[in-house]
């Protein structure tokens, strides 16, 4: 499992952040994302 975290973060960073992670995920891959954002 690959963890991204983006605690911290405003939007839309961490949206950007995890699209471009997704791109790079293995068939099967899962993630999971972390984050503080209220209007994530």
């Amino acid at each position: 499992m690959v963890t991204l975290d983006t605690r911290g973060k405003v939007c839309p960073f961490p949206l950007v952040e995890a699209k471009n992670l997704v791109q790079t995920l293995k068939s099967g891959e899962e993630l999971e994302i972390l984050f503080d954002c209220t209007q994530a």
